[in-house]
């Protein structure tokens, strides 16, 4: 997975990819994951990157905590990862960066057409994981 700087990759047309980078009203749209304290109003003057990469850091030690996860690469700034489907195997890549307070996620499918949903459910998944630990804010209605 490429990635140009502050943009994660572009979804394909097929309808097994979620991110953060697609525009709001595209199927493939997913929120990013926000910290505690963010703020959408100044969001990134408001509160510290930091805040971020804590959030970052919170969601690796989720991932190592679960074996269908593999970490490839992770810096203060950024996560790579493999999500493996436990019965056929499939693998899905996952992408991550911090902006400001925020994690923005890619979640794709390497192989298929559909997902079913699966990356979606992983994504918010992690993310009422992480609002239950305190350290992200609950996807709102």
């Amino acid at each position: 997975m490429t990635q140009t700087a502050q943009q994660l990759e572009p979804c394909p047309s097929s309808p097994n990819c979620v991110c953060s980078d697609e525009p709001n009203e595209s199927t493939h749209y997913i929120d990013p994951i926000a910290s505690i304290g963010w703020e959408p109003m100044n969001a990134e003057e408001s509160t510290s990157k930091e805040n971020g990469q804590r959030l970052l850091a919170a969601i690796a030690r989720y991932l190592e905590s679960h074996d269908e996860f593999k970490i490839i690469e992770q810096t203060d700034d950024s996560l790579k990862a493999e999500a493996t489907t436990p019965i056929l195997r499939f693998v899905d890549d996952i992408d991550m960066q911090v902006r400001g307070a925020r994690v923005f996620v890619r979640s794709a499918s390497r192989l298929g057409y559909s997902d079913l949903g699966k990356n979606r459910r992983r994504v918010e998944k992690m993310r009422a994981a992480m609002a239950e630990a305190g350290m992200a804010q609950p996807l709102s209605p």
